[in-house]
């Protein structure tokens, strides 16, 4: 409020503008800064969606399963466009020509992938079964 005060003091001080005049410049001003607030947050809304979108594909990709070695170009893709300023359009590609080419696996597909990571542990024989023979 205090700079509202001194632009209009300032503008009052101009020997040919009345404070009335100089009323309405600094509420012009005030607006037009207003505006370009405005227009600020809109910018930076629509970054986030832009980088939510590509956190989204990149969370997607490391999820599905390609043949060969398409998950890492895929990720390299997106990366890569990210760190250049251009990820949405590696996004937008990535969703256009990669997502279909990887299938997500099934929770039970995960689970027979996890068992089969597991050690066979060793079995050793009952007591009971070696006093029975």
């Amino acid at each position: 409020m205090d700079k509202l005060l001194f632009i209009t003091k300032a503008y009052a001080d101009t020997p040919n503008m009345s404070s009335d005049e100089a009323g309405v410049v600094a509420a012009l001003g005030l607006g037009l800064a207003g505006i370009g607030i405005t227009i600020w947050i809109i910018i930076m809304l629509v970054a986030l969606l832009i980088f939510i979108f590509w956190l989204f594909m990149l969370i997607d990709c490391i999820r599905r399963q390609f043949p060969g070695n398409e998950k890492t170009t895929w990720i390299l893709v997106l990366v890569l466009t990210f760190i250049f300023g251009f990820g949405w359009i590696g996004a937008l590609i990535y969703l256009i020509a990669g997502r279909s080419k990887g299938t997500i696996p099934s929770q039970k597909e995960t689970k027979d992938a996890k068992e089969e990571k597991k050690p066979i542990e060793d079995k050793k024989p009952d007591s009971n079964s070696e006093k029975k023979h």
